[in-house]
Formats: C-alpha cells, structure tokens, sequence
C-alpha cells in the first residue's frame, strides 16, 4: 500500500507523523491498522508500540495538540431522541438513571435543549 510509510523493513515516523496529522488520528491507531491489514508484521508492530512508549507517547503524542478533539455526537443525539421523542427533560433522564441531576449535569454534554422539555408548537390553519 503506498499511503502506509516505511523505510524498507523500518518505519517511516515522519511519514506516521504526517498521515497522523492529516486523519486526525492517534499514531497507535495508524499503526493498529497497518497491522491489521498486514503492512506490518508482529515484530515491527510489537517494535512500534514499544517505541510510542520509549518516547512518552503511549498515552498523549507530540502531535495531539494540533489535531482538533472530536465532540461526543451519539450521547449527544441519544439525548435528542429522550428530548424530542420520549418528551424527557435532564431531570427526568436523572431520574430514570437513578443519579443525582447535578451529576448528571457534569458528565454529560451540555444541551441547553434537554434542560426544559420541547415546547410544542400551535397547528395554524388559515381561514378564509
């Protein structure tokens, strides 16, 4: 595959910088697939892993400040359907989970949408 970079048998880190940085991925992540789709066997995978960690980059890369955060779009949307289809505010949701509201508040994303249940709007008709 000519996008995967490698030096012969060696990796190519600036090239796994690059491709890094251009899908916005983690270089674990890179090289997991590499792996997974036989770029790279068991050894250089192994070899790999172990250098992200040598370098301190097992958990945060260099590079993880220039790539945007993603934002949590399923709890998000899961939260839209509660709201809009099952009618249920954030203290309902509370409720339901058996958690305290204020908790609830902290860990899930802020949707001024879910604090007050949807307003219903009038059906107008226009009469003649």
């Amino acid at each position: 595959m000519k996008a995967f970079p490698k030096r012969g048998s060696r990796i190519d880190w600036p090239g796994i910088r690059a491709l890094k940085l251009e899908f916005q991925v983690s270089k674990a992540a890179i090289l997991y697939r590499a792996k997974s789709l036989e770029l790279l066997d068991d050894d250089q995978y192994r070899g790999a892993v172990i250098t992200l960690k040598n370098r301190g980059e097992a958990i945060q890369e260099a590079e993880d400040a220039f790539c945007q955060k993603e934002e949590a779009e399923i709890v998000t949307k899961a939260l839209d359907v509660l709201r809009v289809h099952h009618k249920l505010s954030r203290d309902a949701v509370a409720k339901q989970l058996d958690v305290n509201p204020a908790l609830l508040a902290q860990i899930l994303p802020a949707s001024p949408e879910l604090a007050d249940p949807p307003r219903v709007k009038p059906i107008l008709q226009l009469v003649k």
